[in-house]
């Protein structure tokens, strides 16, 4: 009985690590095209907008 509720619990940690992990990588991946976007437009920005200044 205990072993079964272990392996159970085993299980649902295994389960629940994966998707924490999963998730965390399509963040971190969201995040870096966010960052990427930001650079892009403070480029864009240097490159007219503050010779004009």
């Amino acid at each position: 009985m205990i072993m079964a509720m272990s392996e159970s619990i085993n299980q649902q940690l295994s389960s629940f690590t994966s998707t924490i992990t999963s998730q965390i990588t399509e963040v971190s991946k969201k995040l870096n095209i966010f960052n990427d976007r930001i650079q892009n437009l403070e480029q864009q920005i240097d490159k007219s907008i503050m010779p004009a200044i």
